[in-house]
């Protein structure tokens, strides 16, 4: 199953965080690869790694719209309803 569905990301495990620095500063300058530290192994969430980064990005728009829809359209009545408790008409200009 990875062979035919490669992600374009490696994990590479080196002995120590200067060599890691020496690798990532003359790697990347030659071969147009993009490298960084990696986080903690277990900070990572190897399930998401096939999830591309602009699908996710649509899938968080579309989440959060409808959080917003739903929401604006449950908060707006009761604020409006409190505002209309707190007018106070004047009998006088009633007339």
């Amino acid at each position: 199953m990875v062979l035919n569905d490669p992600l374009g990301i490696a994990f590479l495990t080196l002995p120590s965080y200067q060599l890691a620095d020496h690798v990532i500063n003359h790697f990347s300058l030659h071969r147009g690869w993009v490298l960084t530290h990696a986080t903690n192994p277990s900070d990572i969430i190897w399930e998401n790694l096939s999830v591309q980064p602009g699908i996710w990005y649509v899938k968080a728009i579309i989440i959060n719209f409808c959080l917003f829809i739903v929401l604006f359209f449950l908060t707006t009545p009761a604020f409006i309803v409190n505002l209309f408790r707190t007018l106070v008409v004047k009998p006088e200009s009633l007339n």
